[in-house]
């Protein structure tokens, strides 16, 4: 219980009272003298006139521009508003002009005439509005305006992503505004009152706040409601794609209309509305049915759309990545090509795009190692963290402003060249000349604006780019699998069907060196379908839960890329380009675009060292097993006496095994088994020997192949083995790359045809040499010069 105070302070408190209320009496009845105001008062008229007398838009803003020098930026732009809405209120064209001249004060460029015309909408008419524009046209400029030109106005925008809300928040500041960023470091009772009283021209708050409660409240007051001239809703098409199970505050924006009243117009923007998504969008936001709908064109030229195929094993070391650090990622190099070093500079930027953080960060550390042992790179390992970055939502917030702001550097001056990212990065944020995008997978969810916003990232400079879908090799075939029945012709009618679906992406897309035909290397690729009736079986049941769209997308050939994103779009066909007017339109349209099947097969120059030669065939791995067996059997003859134990590799070095494994099919006659295996050591020794016991396998149909299997396998091709880089153990000496036959040795030797000595000869030195022999060490003979 508080404790009553005394006679004397309640006295002392109330003559202070008396004495502060007389002298506010004294200053609010003292004649204050008539001095001159000193904010000057711009003159309305003669900014009318000159509007009026308009003969050229740039003419016309450096006349204004010299009128209301004495002004700053800010107040120059919204005098030109203030005159239209007293002298003209309802000259369109005019307020037109006036909005061209006010951008232009504010903006170091002019605004185009969609953006003119959404902002006359909003500013004048003050009514709902839905804007359908393309990535980088300017929709941000639109919701930002509207309060940047009226006094005492105050506009909300509903953002997705922290990230967008902090590029805006600067660009604001810039143009002398007052944004608030409200979030969960700054959502206390200080920032709400702030909010209450009006002190911010633009509020950008997440779904989730401002349907809260307090957010809500706070809104609602009086001084409040009547400052609040727009609420924006920026990437649209989220209230159709999360508010479902995602972020269901999305779905939960009719509150917020309910709570500011019917006066307050709504504006919503997107590159990607379809009409479901529209439907949705005026449901959950309360939009009228008869809302204008203001269409620009939403298709980026500039951009060029790519299919490429992922191998069918791929691996976990993300080697189809490999190709997109390479300067010109079509350029193959031609055998014994030197390999030039590639500067992090001369990589483009590109922004590769995975459906989860885990796989994004594993993409991240395969690629370290491989800039840091390839020959062309070689890079250290600070290096590959400078110039590649994760970007997921758990990146802290400070290294993603570190990131967009590195990205955000021109050309060769931006450290980062590669950014790994999720769907953080795929909306909304401003990087110019970002060169290239990949999506790594089909998009989990099944619409197709994912892509496309993602794909909108790229080349907002309005340069050429390209976007670059990587799909799984079983999204490519027919919806229905092979039947269980039928005579092998059916059989490999049906395997040649699912084959042809496949090289159709991929035989066009083979290029020779030098730009001519002709040569083993410049042979058509193939995939050859899986090897098992079950494991076609089940990529027939994944391809049959696709989509429509994504099927068609991936397996019909004839349809442009870019006119089926633009009919799912419902994009105005006088907006669409005729095939023939494109240079660069899409892998359908000009089949020199094509990737393929994007494996290390296709780019054997981005193997390493110490990884396997390209992936052999079934035929192949049984010629190296019956060779292996050879070699053994060859060793424990010929090292019969060595205190080592014998083994196949002293016979066939590893890289002779590889080059048996991986050429099985061209190696089958004797032209080929010289030409391929002339590094051999003991070729002149053993090569007739070895030859005719491998021959035949090239020629015998194993058991457990149809015939159709077989004779789909015998036409695969593989690269040459002189095209890959050869490993160290094929140009220096090893330890299984050693010579046996020079210099001659010290001591007796005994080879297969020798007689093993019997312990009473080793006993007494009944040999030839006339001593004992001295059993040599492996080291005396790997050692030896």
């Amino acid at each position: 219980m508080a404790r009553p105070r005394s006679r004397k302070a309640a006295n002392r408190a109330l003559r202070r009272r008396n004495i502060a209320f007389a002298t506010r009496s004294a200053i609010s009845t003292h004649p204050t003298p008539t001095t001159e105001s000193a904010d000057p008062q711009p003159d309305l008229n003669a900014v009318h006139n000159l509007l009026c007398q308009n003969d050229n838009d740039n003419d016309t803003f450096h006349a204004i521009d010299d009128l209301l020098q004495q002004f700053d930026m800010l107040r120059r732009a919204r005098i030109v508003i203030e005159s239209v809405d007293k002298l003209a209120p309802t000259n369109k064209p005019i307020q037109y002009l006036a909005i061209k001249i006010a951008i232009r004060i504010l903006y170091p460029y002019w605004p185009r005439e969609g953006q003119v015309e959404a902002i006359q909408h909003l500013l004048f008419e003050k009514q709902d509005l839905i804007l359908i524009a393309a990535t980088s046209f300017g929709k941000s400029l639109v919701l930002q305006s509207v309060s940047l030109l009226r006094t005492d106005s105050m506009t909300i925008v509903v953002i997705p992503l922290n990230q967008i809300g902090q590029d805006q928040l600067d660009v604001i500041k810039q143009r002398g505004g007052s944004p608030c960023f409200l979030n969960g470091e700054n959502n206390n009772p200080h920032t709400i009152n702030q909010i209450r009283e009006g002190h911010f021209t633009h509020l950008f708050i997440s779904p989730e706040l401002v349907v809260s409660p307090a957010v809500s409240t706070s809104l609602q007051t009086p001084s409040l409601l009547r400052k609040i001239n727009l609420v924006a809703i920026d990437e649209a098409h989220l209230v159709h794609h999360w508010g479902d199970k995602f972020r269901t505050h999305y779905a939960q924006l009719m509150r917020l209309r309910i709570a500011l009243g019917k006066k307050v117009p709504w504006f919503a923007c997107s590159a990607t509305l379809p009409p479901h998504t529209i439907k949705t969008l005026k449901d959950r936001c309360g939009y009228p049915r008869n809302v204008k709908i203001m269409r620009n064109p939403i298709d980026r030229p500039e951009l060029l759309l790519t299919l490429a195929v992922l191998a069918a094993n791929p691996g976990k070391m993300f080697e189809s990545l490999r190709f997109l650090f390479q300067p010109d990622s079509r350029h193959r190099y031609a055998p014994g090509e030197d390999l030039p070093h590639i500067d992090p500079s001369q990589i483009p930027k590109t922004i590769i795009f995975f459906n989860t953080r885990q796989e994004a960060y594993n993409a991240h550390q395969a690629m370290i190692e491989f800039l840091r042992n390839h020959p062309q790179y070689r890079y250290s390992k600070r290096l590959c963290l400078d110039m590649m970055k994760v970007y997921t939502r758990d990146t802290p917030e400070f290294d993603k402003k570190s990131i967009i702001s590195k990205l955000q550097m021109p050309g060769e001056t931006s450290p980062v060249r590669v950014v790994f990212a999720t769907e953080a990065l795929g909306m909304g944020v401003d990087m110019p000349d970002i060169r290239r995008v990949v999506q790594y997978k089909l998009t989990e969810s099944d619409e197709p604006s994912v892509l496309w916003q993602r794909g909108g990232r790229a080349c907002r400079d309005h340069q050429n780019g390209e976007v670059i879908l990587l799909v799984e090799h079983w999204t490519v075939g027919p919806l229905s699998a092979p039947s269980q029945t039928g005579t092998h012709g059916s059989q490999l009618t049906a395997t040649q069907q699912t084959q042809s679906q496949i090289s159709t992406v991929i035989d066009n897309s083979t290029h020779s060196y030098d730009g001519e035909s002709g040569g083993e290397d410049d042979s058509p690729e193939t995939v050859a379908p899986p090897n098992t009736r079950a494991a076609e079986n089940k990529n027939a049941k994944k391809r049959a839960k696709l989509t429509h769209f994504w099927y068609n997308l991936i397996n019909n050939d004839s349809r442009c890329m870019r006119e089926a994103f633009l009919h799912y779009f419902a994009e105005p066909e006088e907006n669409w380009y005729a095939r023939g007017e494109r240079a660069r339109c899409c892998s359908k349209c000009q089949k020199q675009f094509a990737w393929g099947v994007v494996s290390l097969d296709r780019f054997p120059h981005c193997y390493l060292y110490h990884e396997s030669l390209p992936r052999t065939c079934p035929i192949g791995k049984r010629m190296i097993k019956v060779a292996r067996d050879w070699a053994l059997e060859k060793a424990k003859i010929r090292f019969a006496m060595a205190r080592f134990t014998p083994r196949a590799e002293m016979i066939l070095p590893p890289s002779i095994q590889r080059v048996i494994e991986t050429h099985a099919k061209l190696i089958h006659n004797t032209e080929g088994f010289h030409k391929y295996l002339h590094a051999w050591r003991f070729l002149s020794v053993y090569g007739e020997e070895l030859f005719a016991l491998i021959a035949p396998v090239a020629s015998h149909r194993p058991k457990g192949l149809t015939n159709s299997q077989y004779i789909v396998e015998q036409s695969s091709q593989f690269p040459s083995f002189e095209s890959q880089p050869q490993s160290p153990s094929t140009r220096a000496s090893s330890l299984h790359n050693f010579e046996l036959s020079t210099p001659p040795p010290s001591g007796v030797v005994f080879d297969e045809n020798s007689t093993p000595a019997s312990p009473s000869q080793r006993k007494t030195g009944a040999l030839e040499s006339g001593r004992s022999v001295k059993r040599r060490r492996l080291a005396d003979i790997t050692n030896r010069a």
